[in-house]
């Protein structure tokens, strides 16, 4: 319902729509009580919703990245193939992350810190670390261990090996530290 922006703006004013939100929370709830109506909903309203949109983002404005990289994780575990866009969106996203992917949209600093534009870079840096070590962890469980992202292959260790070195340059090492 487009009406609802008007009724909840007065207590969250979300810039980029409340559409991931609603993904984000159905996701949340489907993980939590496995629920069958939770999975209806993400599957029947992930297009309209926006989910298939690959915004290499996440944090308390969009959540697009982090619900990809959450609902994937049926997928790997092999429960459930209807949800392969969010695999194929979270795998995209970690490509887009990878400087040596041909896929790479994700900025750095010249010292290496994930870099977006605009105020308090730290929430990107954190947040898409860890969506990097949660997914990680998801490969690492399952037997789809890689994500192919064309000129290179990437595996569980090179994506913790990634966030190992944002949270390093975080804590001080790095070119200013």
């Amino acid at each position: 319902n487009s009406n609802i922006r008007d009724g909840v703006c007065p207590f969250y004013c979300d810039f980029d729509g409340y559409q991931d939100e609603l993904l984000w929370g159905a996701a949340w709830l489907r993980r939590a009580s496995q629920g069958d109506s939770y999975l209806n909903y993400i599957q029947n309203n992930g297009k309209i919703l926006g989910a298939d949109d690959n915004i290499n983002e996440f944090g308390w404005d969009n959540k697009h990245a982090g619900l990809n990289v959450l609902v994937s994780k049926e997928v790997l575990e092999g429960s459930m193939n209807t949800l392969q866009s969010y695999k194929a969106s979270a795998d995209s996203f970690m490509c887009a992350l990878i400087p040596e992917s041909g896929s790479s949209h994700i900025e750095y600093t010249p010292g290496g810190l994930i870099y977006k534009p605009g105020g308090s870079n730290l929430q990107h840096a954190t947040t898409i670390t860890f969506l990097l070590l949660v997914y990680a962890n998801y490969l690492e469980r399952s037997s789809h261990s890689t994500v192919n992202c064309g000129s290179i292959i990437v595996g569980s260790a090179l994506l913790r090996q990634m966030a190992k070195r944002q949270v390093d340059y975080i804590l001080g090492d790095n070119p200013k530290g």
